[in-house]
């Protein structure tokens, strides 16, 4: 115990990122048309964004190539914003208890497609009725699913990945 106390108190790092506010855009519940899914029964959805700054100073930040050349804020840090999008269950208890992360690709959607087997186009990017759940594999283990942007919203230069259209996810960071 006395270990473990001494490296808390001598080695830890402190935090050199943080969230400063999440802000909900919408919500929809239930959504996919108020369906059940087996014993899960319904879900929603929720989509906001989320603003954040990191130290550009920080160790963990070293490989980000001219994060120190970045506009800061008033308090010297880089600040940046991302979207989020959540499907969970209505009722908590029924799910899993497991989350599942969809990993982007250039903003859109990709993990009803594949797992849920949802035809892929512009609805994929705002699942809200019933036939954007596909067959409703992952509803109906109970999942809850979870996508966060991560490349960067543009049309040009290293801004390039992500579109600005409806439903595309990404994040905005300092140029």
């Amino acid at each position: 115990v006395l270990l473990l106390v001494f490296c808390l108190l001598f080695f830890h790092t402190p935090a050199s990122s943080r969230m400063q506010k999440i802000v909900i855009d919408r919500v929809e519940s239930p959504t996919f048309d108020g369906t059940h899914f087996g014993s899960v029964g319904q879900y929603e959805k929720i989509v906001g964004r989320m603003f954040g700054d990191i130290d550009p100073g920080g160790l963990a930040h070293r490989a980000l190539v001219n994060l120190p050349l970045a506009p800061t804020n008033e308090l010297g840090r880089v600040a940046y914003t991302t979207d989020f999008h959540i499907l969970k269950p209505v009722n908590p208890e029924r799910g899993n208890r497991t989350l599942l992360t969809g990993i982007l690709n250039r903003g859109n959607k990709l993990a009803l497609v594949l797992l849920n087997d949802v035809p892929y186009g512009q609805r994929t990017n705002d699942p809200s009725n019933i036939s954007d759940a596909g067959n409703g594999f992952l509803m109906k283990q109970g999942f809850t699913i979870v996508w966060v942007g991560w490349q960067a919203k543009g049309a040009a230069g290293a801004q390039c990945c992500v579109p600005q259209g409806p439903g595309h996810m990404g994040a905005k960071f300092p140029i």
